[in-house]
């Protein structure tokens, strides 16, 4: 899958398991120690629950808002008062 693959290979570079050098990816840690994802869906769970709390909260508004929408969307959802529980 190569939506996996991209994933996966974006989540290891992020943890510093690969490093890119002279244009090569390099792996850090031997293979035996990397926990593979058993989906993409786990893979990309675990990438979202490492976002700061902002970052989260504003991908979960722009996800409701649909494939495409503008930024002025995502700014008045972000400023309504019951976002946020208040």
């Amino acid at each position: 899958n190569p939506l996996f693959a991209m994933e996966f290979a974006l989540a290891m570079r992020d943890e510093g398991l690969v490093q890119i050098v002279d244009g090569r990816c390099e792996l850090k840690v031997s293979l035996d120690l990397i926990d593979f994802p058993p989906s993409v869906e786990a893979l990309i769970t675990s990438r979202f629950d490492r976002l700061p709390p902002a970052s989260l909260l504003l991908l979960k508004v722009a996800a409701v808002c649909g494939s495409e929408f503008s930024v002025e969307a995502v700014k008045r959802m972000l400023s309504r008062s019951d976002i946020d529980g208040n």
